[in-house]
């Protein structure tokens, strides 16, 4: 396959000189296809500095996660793995904390393709190499969370409800201890309480869950004034599920509420990821007209379901695999 050069963007991503991109589609022509090989330019006009090889797959595995491209991100998730890995072996303990992360972003690849049996075990692999060699400061702490986070959410999603919840309220507890550290470990602990408001709900655990999503949606709220294109799916998602909860605990107005918040978040995006957002944002319409029916409010409800039935189907034409 002939090399394909990425565009700017991709490339300041991954040399580290921008803030990575909220994940969204890029033209053909700035794919990440065979950004291996830009990797290995890149590490080359660093002779004998073996680490910055291992940045580079890193710096691009993340970068392609970001921008949605999960097979290519996956590909130079392995790669960075087996050099942090190779680093580790020959110098004991001066990159644990490299590996560990390159494990834990393997586990968010797997987890977006699909593969949650692997993962747990990436996930696992890093916890395990934290509970070895690591020391307690902030960035173990903050690494340990995202782990637990991955994890949890993949026993979720395997049926693992228990084990999900534990894993999930042991990341809250690591992202109490740093979240006054870095902007990222309140990120960690929002994502974690939302996981843990999730699986609680499934557990039948409502007055729980609906704590769990409040202090999420706080945290998420707060982040929206520095990240908002970051953070506003996040928000809206948790904003989706809070609905959901409210509905079951019987207040429908509350409920109408978050679901019209999640509603007017995901339209901000639809004009430009509208494969991406239109199923979340299907979803939140169809609850809505739910919540709008059961207090009595038909037309609205049949409009917003209307809505809804669109957007699936648009959504099934552009995913015709899915």
């Amino acid at each position: 396959m002939p090399y394909v050069r990425p565009g700017a963007e991709v490339i300041a991503a991954i040399t580290g000189h921008l803030a990575l991109p909220r994940r969204r589609q890029l033209p053909e022509a700035a794919l990440p296809h065979t950004q291996l090989v830009l990797a290995e330019q890149l590490t080359r006009r660093h002779t004998g500095e073996v680490p910055a090889a291992a940045r580079a797959h890193t710096r691009l595995a993340t970068a392609s996660h970001w921008l949605g491209h999960d097979q290519h991100a996956d590909i130079a998730a392995q790669a960075a793995v087996a050099r942090w890995h190779a680093l580790e072996t020959a110098h004991p303990g001066r990159h644990l904390l490299n590996l560990a992360t390159s494990l834990v972003e393997r586990s968010d690849i797997s987890w977006s393709l699909g593969r949650y049996e692997a993962a747990v075990q990436l996930a696992g692999e890093a916890l395990t190499l934290l509970d070895q060699h690591s020391v307690p400061s902030p960035a173990h702490h903050t690494v340990r969370a995202r782990a637990h986070i991955r994890q949890g959410m993949a026993r979720r999603q395997l049926g693992a409800h228990s084990e999900a919840a534990t894993d999930l309220r042991q990341a809250v507890t690591l992202g109490e201890r740093t979240m006054t550290f870095t902007p990222i470990a309140r990120r960690h602990l929002a994502d974690a309480l939302a996981g843990l408001g999730r699986v609680e709900r499934e557990l039948g655990r409502l007055p729980e869950a609906d704590r769990s999503h409040q202090r999420a949606i706080a945290l998420y709220e707060a982040d929206m004034a520095t990240t908002p294109d970051r953070t506003r799916l996040y928000l809206a998602n948790t904003l989706t599920t809070l609905g959901w909860v409210e509905q079951e605990l019987a207040r429908l107005p509350e409920a109408e509420r978050s679901l019209r918040r999640a509603v007017a978040l995901y339209e901000i995006d639809m004009t430009t990821v509208p494969d991406r957002i239109g199923p979340y944002l299907a979803g939140a319409l169809a609850e809505l007209g739910r919540v709008r029916w059961n207090q009595g409010h038909h037309d609205a409800a049949l409009r917003s379901r209307r809505q809804a039935l669109y957007l699936f189907a648009h959504a099934a034409e552009l995913n015709p695999g899915r």
